[in-house]
């Protein structure tokens, strides 16, 4: 054991871990049930999105930042400009000033952090033995980290609070005729290095190091030290796809209930920024499809466990009986779920639908198959001991 790890060993009888699966049968059919609502909602969340980007594709108004029309009041309007602050940005806390868009702040503070790392080992007669073996590393976050929480909360000890917070401002910015608000400026990366000039007043106990500024001793940090980096998004070219109201924008809220603005540095097509969002769109369809299967795989799994804890009595035995419920498991998760994101698309994407229906399809073939394979062995065991006892 190192001096930053803690170890636990605790064990688990037979009858106490055939208790806790039957009790997992619950948490596995809320589960199970669950995954279809979010599998639902998020075809349907992605079916309106696309419906919705689709119809600002087709009510687009392309047009020129200045001057501007009162023509184009209430439309979806597209145009490209340099995008300018009327005024300097001030981050007054510690005399950081830039005539950006956006200046943000970003205050880290080095910390311990707990990883946990768990490793069951089953026993022969059902029992289990759990080994967790606690591990304590410093790190830098920019999240405040609860060492109250630890297992070892008395060794390993952070500040109670964050000294100072990381914070975003944004300025008054125009382009051309629009002011352009502050819920499209958040979706400039503020990806450009502010480097604090060597006038300034710096606040109490803080030295310049490398890119920001360092309370504490930076060539050997300790718990509770602060760094603090400035970041901006720099005056330029902007494309932006929103609603004209009066001189400024808003979302545009299409049919189906999707909320369209966008704005993205520098000069692209309004085809480039259509593009973009339907591939994040479907990006975060296949994010929330992965955590829907998992669920139910999950839960699925949940709910035969207590077979394999069963047989576990015998460790081989409980062993393939889990590799057999979770193939199970697999094979349903993909028939259920490809079906229901197929029945969702149909109307919309019917070779989307058709391809996924094609995999719920190998699916049931491949259980079928495993099914049949599964009789063919019992049915030789059988024989077997019927010839033993003859």
């Amino acid at each position: 054991m190192s001096d930053n790890s803690y170890t636990e060993v605790t064990r688990q009888s037979w009858f106490g871990r055939l208790g806790g699966a039957v009790k997992g049968i619950f948490i596995g059919i809320l589960l199970f049930i669950a995954s279809f609502f979010l599998l639902i909602w998020n075809e349907h969340r992605a079916i309106d999105t696309t419906r919705g980007l689709e119809q600002a594709e087709n009510e687009l108004s392309t047009v020129s930042a200045a001057p501007l029309l009162a023509e184009n009041e209430g439309k979806l309007v597209y145009f490209t400009a340099s995008a300018n602050p009327e005024k300097t940005l001030s981050d007054e806390l510690f005399g950081i000033s830039s005539e950006a868009l956006v200046l943000r702040r970003q205050v880290e503070m080095y910390q311990w952090k707990e990883e946990v790392r768990s490793k069951t080992e089953k026993e022969l007669g059902g029992g289990s033995k759990t080994v967790k073996t606690y591990h304590y590393n410093k790190t830098w976050s920019s999240q405040h980290i609860d060492s109250g929480r630890f297992k070892q909360s008395s060794e390993y000890q952070n500040p109670a609070s964050m000294p100072y917070k990381s914070a975003t401002q944004y300025a008054v910015v125009t382009a051309g005729d629009y002011r352009i608000p502050n819920s499209m400026l958040s979706q400039l990366a503020s990806n450009s290095p502010l480097y604090p000039k060597d006038d300034i007043e710096l606040a109490d106990g803080f030295v310049r190091y490398g890119e920001g500024l360092y309370r504490g001793n930076p060539e050997a940090p300790k718990i509770g030290d602060i760094r603090v980096t400035f970041w901006q998004v720099e005056p330029g070219a902007i494309s932006a796809i929103a609603q004209q109201v009066g001189n400024t924008l808003q979302p545009y809220t299409a049919r189906s209930g999707t909320s369209v603005e966008i704005l993205k540095a520098g000069t692209h097509s309004a085809d480039q920024l259509f593009q973009q969002a339907h591939s994040e769109n479907s990006t975060l369809s296949w994010i929330l499809r992965a955590v829907g299967l998992a669920m139910m795989f999950i839960g699925l799994t949940a709910m035969l466990k207590p077979l394999s804890v069963l047989g576990d009595v015998v460790p081989l035995i409980g062993n393939i009986i889990g590799m057999g419920s979770a193939l199970v498991a697999g094979l349903v998760t993909v028939v259920l779920g490809m079906l229901t994101i197929a029945i969702a698309w149909i109307s919309v994407r019917p070779l989307l639908a058709i391809g996924l229906i094609a995999i719920a399809g190998a699916a049931v073939y491949l259980l079928f198959q495993r099914r049949s394979k599964v009789k063919a062995e019992q049915v030789a065991i059988a024989a077997q001991q019927a010839q033993t006892k003859s």
